[in-house]
């Protein structure tokens, strides 16, 4: 039987990482094969790695580049009105940069806390240089 907790878990597991099976190695030397990386329903091998961390790393740039498409770009007004949608007119600190040209914009507080990407005002059109 399945708790629930594991089926919330299971949800969220992108890959698997486990010992590589000998049926899994390839003409490489074993110890540079330690890990492999598999899909979540393990029917596909996507890496061998000589260590766990390694495997990790290979898995994070695998979800990295799958979402990286997926990602909409929001303008830098879209990205402050969340923030005052989210935590009123005294935001959170916020720093800006802009996807396209590289300028930065941060709030009047001095100590920015979180970095957003997006689309600058500039780039948008909505002012001009």
């Amino acid at each position: 039987m399945c708790s629930k907790s594991n089926r919330v878990a299971s949800a969220f597991i992108q890959a698997v990482i486990q010992k590589c099976r000998k049926e899994d190695q390839d003409d490489r030397p074993s110890d540079q094969q330690q890990w492999c990386l598999y899909t979540k329903d393990r029917s596909r091998l996507l890496g061998r790695h000589p260590s766990k961390e390694k495997a990790r790393e290979q898995e994070k740039a695998v979800q990295y580049f799958k979402h990286r498409e997926a990602q909409v770009e929001r303008t830098w007004r879209e990205i402050q009105a969340e923030y005052e949608e989210k935590y009123g007119k005294n935001h959170h600190c916020l720093k800006l940069e802009c996807i396209k040209c590289g300028d930065q914009m941060t709030c009047r507080c001095s100590k920015p806390k979180t970095l957003e990407k997006g689309i600058c005002y500039y780039c948008t059109g909505e002012i001009e240089r």
